[in-house]
């Protein structure tokens, strides 16, 4: 971990998502957007969770669900809001990341979609883990406009 990467707290009823402002003597400092605004507290190191780590711990426990449902003979789309989340906390999320994930569950897709888990996983993964475009794209889309500009003019 270093300064600038986004990481989740866990917490018991819900993960919140930070950024690492320092890191130094097995402690780390983290800054998060609360409703007093931006604050900064110290946590320990297994408290923390990388952005991308979190996404596939989320999505694992998705896919770890609907096995489990599958294996007890009942379907994921029977389930209410509240079942869905029941069953993702069983899986080791928090309350408030198994509700975020229940939330993303769309019922309807589930009967017309040919991959609908795939759909789910993959807004799942969208919803925790946001990656910006890496520096040699932006470059390359410079490069382009700059190129663009020379054969327009």
């Amino acid at each position: 971990m270093k300064e600038g990467d986004h990481v989740y707290v866990l917490g018991k009823a819900s993960d919140t998502l930070a950024t690492v402002t320092a890191v130094d003597d097995g402690q780390v400092q983290v800054s998060m957007e609360t409703d007093q605004g931006t604050r900064l507290f110290v946590r320990s190191p297994d408290e923390i969770v990388p952005e991308k780590d979190f996404a596939r711990m989320a999505m694992l426990s998705a896919l770890s669900a609907r096995t489990e449902l599958w294996r007890a003979g009942q379907d994921i789309e029977d389930l209410d809001a509240e079942g869905l989340t029941a069953a993702l906390e069983k899986q080791g999320l928090s309350q408030g990341t198994a509700c975020q994930c229940a939330g993303l569950f769309r019922r309807d897709e589930w009967q017309r979609e040919q991959q609908p888990m795939t759909r789910w996983l993959d807004r799942i993964r969208d919803h925790f883990f946001y990656t910006a475009p890496p520096e040699q794209t932006l470059h390359k889309q410079e490069r382009q406009r700059e190129y663009g500009r020379i054969q327009t003019a």
